[in-house]
């Protein structure tokens, strides 16, 4: 019966998710034009790491390698639009702009293709004010395919209950790194050790680590961060590793 609840409860998320979508998506045409070569949805919904309090999808805009317009153009082109087209409370996040809209959080992501012949894309990077080249499909499947599902949600449960600035992207990779010698979750079962592995790893390695884009090794994911942010999820990983199990748990359980 839980299974089941789950389940349906997931698909009328999907279904909220896209009826939002087709609502916004005439706004984001009205905007972009021909330019746009399609949009897909993407982030944690895609790799099926998506948990309650985070955003409810994230949409890739991608717009055609030839479009003249620079990356930082673009993201502020489409924040301006939206704000004055039924959309007053967007908000520039990292690489996307959120749109709260009927009760669910949108992050869109406006981004060119870097050239005509793979799904590779320029992103205006909004913390650096620079802006890099990356392939959303290879995150997602990275971590669709990572084997680390279920711990990836987990750890977003109790960066939520922490109240911790741990973007999904940076928390999904650490995730996989501090696993990395671990064998998956369905041989062992045994979720408790590895999720006392990540928050050592957190607690110990993560302040320093480089984390790199499986895109583009150029780009240093774990910058995504500042270092007293990193401090915050490490000193947060150490006080959950000192209070146990149970009260790992109990901290976000519903």
């Amino acid at each position: 019966m839980k299974v089941f609840t789950q389940r349906r409860t997931e698909e009328d998320g999907f279904r909220s998710v896209k009826q939002v979508l087709v609502e916004i998506l005439p706004v984001v045409k009205a905007w972009g034009g021909d330019a746009i070569e399609h949009s897909r949805v993407t982030g944690s919904f895609a790799k099926g790491t998506n948990v309650p309090g985070g955003t409810d999808a994230d949409l890739l805009i991608s717009l055609a390698h030839d479009y003249n317009h620079a990356p930082v153009t673009i993201y502020k082109g489409l924040f301006e639009h939206l704000r004055k087209n039924g959309y007053p409370n967007v908000r520039a996040n990292h690489i996307a702009i959120q749109v709260p809209t009927g009760g669910l959080l949108i992050d869109l992501i406006p981004a060119r293709k870097a050239n005509s012949k793979s799904e590779d894309h320029r992103v205006f990077n909004r913390k650096t004010g620079e802006w890099v080249v990356t392939n959303l499909n290879t995150h997602t499947q990275i971590v669709a395919l990572s084997g680390r599902l279920s711990e990836i949600r987990i750890m977003k449960l109790w960066r939520n209950a922490k109240s911790l600035f741990f973007p999904s992207f940076v928390l999904e990779l650490a995730v996989i790194e501090a696993l990395k010698s671990h064998k998956n979750i369905s041989e062992t079962q045994d979720i408790e050790s590895h999720i006392k592995s990540i928050l050592v790893y957190l607690a110990t390695d993560f302040k320093n680590a480089s984390l790199t884009d499986p895109a583009n090794p150029s780009n240093l994911i774990s910058e995504d961060m500042l270092k007293i942010e990193r401090t915050l999820v490490a000193n947060a990983a150490q006080k959950s590793l000192a209070g146990g199990w149970k009260s790992f748990m109990s901290s976000f359980a519903a």
